[in-house]
């Protein structure tokens, strides 16, 4: 989870942003629904799928951040 995540830092390193990837991929039955979609419809859910997550990255399945050295 995203405070886990802000919880990983320590002295000299400050967070610098963090978003997120994907979302729905644990859904049990996921993939076969996905499969029964045609290709292009696929392809707009998994992409608006990822842009909810990235903004919401508390939300997302996997949580990507992105640490400096500083303050």
């Amino acid at each position: 989870s995203l405070p886990f995540v802000r919880g990983l830092g320590v002295a000299g390193l400050r967070l610098e942003r963090c978003y997120g990837v994907s979302l729905l991929w644990l859904l049990p039955g996921w993939g076969p629904r996905l499969d029964k979609l045609p290709q292009q419809l696929r392809r707009t859910l998994l992409g608006a799928l990822d842009l909810v997550a990235n903004r919401l990255p508390a939300q997302a399945d996997v949580i990507i951040s992105v640490w400096r050295a500083g303050p």
